[in-house]
């Protein structure tokens, strides 16, 4: 049995989870979006060139966002998030990779940068098997405002992806992996099969070199792509790690 690994930002979904999940949290008002707005608008000028130390800044900022809301209230919020993506925002060519996976008989898992909560209410909806992201620390009920785990990004994100098949006692030879990003590229490299999806312009570049599949799902003339920015590493950075949400255990 192989094991499909799907990014989510702009390899599933169109554009950024996090903005329509920080917007959500906003209005609900469990979150003040004013300054976080900020700090997302400011790293968007870094695009694929931000650095890990502006990155983890943005982190800690977004994290304090969220100290001492309740996991409960941000889950029902999570939840209609999930919903209008997945009804409004997925890549039907995507969808239709996913589904071709399911219909072999392969696991299908979402893995990401951003909240783990939401990715799973999303694979939950897509029929996949599930998902990986980054998680906070909860204590009685709340987000206390610390990371729970590593943040998926880069080497994290390859790493989970890895500690995920032998988790699931799958061959690490039988591994698709999924995703937009240069970023990605450490995930891309541990699959056996590397698919690039809707990808930025340096991870073009690199597949074309190595005669990866290159699937384009997007319709390039109705929407804008935004070109080296994902989850892993700018956008979502801020959003996720204000929505990260894991139910104490």
């Amino acid at each position: 049995m192989s094991i499909a690994i799907f990014d989510i930002d702009n390899t599933l979904v169109r554009g950024s989870t996090a903005f329509p999940a920080v917007k959500a949290l906003a209005r609900a008002g469990l979150i003040e979006s004013k300054g976080l707005y900020g700090a997302v608008f400011e790293q968007l000028r870094f695009r694929v060139t931000a650095t890990e130390p502006e990155l983890a800044q943005l982190r800690s900022r977004a994290l304090a966002a969220i100290r001492g809301v309740s996991v409960l209230k941000i889950d029902e919020v999570l939840d209609s998030v999930a919903e209008r993506l997945v009804s409004k925002a997925v890549f039907p060519g995507s969808l239709n990779l996913i589904r071709s996976h399911l219909e072999m008989g392969d696991e299908v898992w979402l893995a990401t940068a951003g909240p783990a909560r939401l990715a799973n209410m999303i694979a939950q909806r897509l029929g996949a098997h599930g998902a990986i992201g980054s998680e906070v620390e909860v204590e009685n009920g709340r987000c206390t405002g610390a990371l729970a785990g590593p943040f998926l990004h880069g080497e994290e994100k390859a790493a989970a992806v890895a500690r995920l098949v032998e988790a699931r006692c799958l061959d690490r030879a039988e591994i698709h992996a999924y995703s937009d990003s240069f970023r990605d590229l450490p995930m891309l490299m541990l699959a056996s099969v590397p698919n690039v999806v809707n990808p930025d312009s340096k991870l073009r570049r690199f597949a074309e070199t190595r005669n990866w599949p290159i699937h384009d799902t997007s319709n390039r003339n109705r929407y804008k792509k935004l070109t080296g920015f994902t989850a892993a590493g700018v956008a979502a950075v801020a959003a996720s790690s204000a929505i990260f949400a894991r139910r104490e255990r």
